[in-house]
């Protein structure tokens, strides 16, 4: 077994990783049985494994005749009544498809049917509505749904989960992944940040990002088993950790979330005084999580 230690955060770490020589030889599995290779990546000092990569056969996919071709579809959870904060989103999807070699960007809002959500859906057409229960309930379930609904409707290369009270970098998002990931359309790739806690060997349900083969692979594993009847993530957790040939990605440093918040300025209210760090959030993350002011959302992106 053989473990690297990259420090650090960036596209150019995770390439070097990816294409080490302990990483390369994934592509040659023992015939006898598969291999695990460890591979710890500490972003600003984290302790927890940043990348586990099995050994092994992959399925290959390809996208369903007819379905509109994408970068990434962005499936974000919502409440109704997070107007601002899909405003939000909205704005910083705009801004990106302008930016100059921008990928092909879908976002979806899920949530539940009110005359506001239904009137929001008519004017924008990126709002889908919840089957069932709302609030905090059926996350499994949901979280399922949402995922056949993408895999259903387009043709990605990646499907990235998020919820509604947060700031997403999306261009430092889409070019760290065009950087460390080559062929998306077979690899197996997770991106997330871990809990790193017993019991709790998980990635948070806040980001979770896919690679299309692998969301394949798990929409057609999670159909035919018992869900948890908690959360999507911890459906998904439960069986990532026996699949072989895939590479997950316990990002310490780039997603600010509960897991180990970095940038705190980013949770409290709107202040001037911390323009230059809302402007620099996204030189350095790709997502910040419990963002309760609109306008730090608004600074940031």
């Amino acid at each position: 077994m053989t473990t690297d230690v990259i420090r650090g955060n960036g596209a150019d770490r995770l390439e070097k990783v990816l294409r080490s020589p302990a990483v390369t030889r994934r592509q040659r599995p023992s015939p006898v049985t598969s291999c695990i290779l460890r591979v710890a990546l500490t972003l600003l000092g984290a302790s927890c494994v940043a990348f586990w990569i099995f050994a092994g056969s992959r399925p290959r996919t390809t996208g369903d005749l007819g379905a509109e071709r994408v970068f990434m579809v962005i499936a974000v959870g919502s409440a109704p009544g997070h107007l601002e904060q899909r405003q939000m989103h909205r704005l910083n999807y705009d801004d990106y498809k302008n930016s100059p070699g921008s990928e092909r960007v879908v976002t979806a809002f899920f949530t539940e049917p009110t005359e506001e959500t239904v009137e929001e859906q008519r004017r924008y057409g990126d709002v889908v509505f919840n089957p069932g229960e709302g609030g905090y309930q059926d996350f499994a379930a949901r979280g399922r749904q949402h995922l056949a609904w993408a895999l259903e409707t387009y043709d990605f290369d990646y499907y990235l989960r998020l919820d509604d009270d947060g700031v997403l970098c999306l261009d430092r998002l889409v070019h760290q992944l065009k950087a460390v990931n080559s062929a998306p359309e077979t690899s197996m790739l997770f991106w997330g940040k871990y809990w790193c806690e017993r019991g709790r060997s998980r990635a948070d349900e806040n980001f979770m990002l896919f690679s299309r083969s692998l969301a394949v692979y798990m929409h057609n594993l999670l159909a035919h088993v018992k869900l948890s009847g908690s959360t999507f993530a911890l459906d998904v957790g439960a069986y990532l950790i026996q699949m072989k040939d895939v590479i997950i990605i316990d990002d310490r440093g780039q997603i600010d979330s509960q897991q180990g918040y970095v940038t705190p300025y980013m949770r409290k209210p709107f202040d001037d005084k911390l323009m230059g760090d809302y402007r620099r959030f996204c030189k350095a993350h790709i997502w910040a999580h419990h963002v309760q002011s609109v306008d730090v959302m608004r600074a940031a992106i």
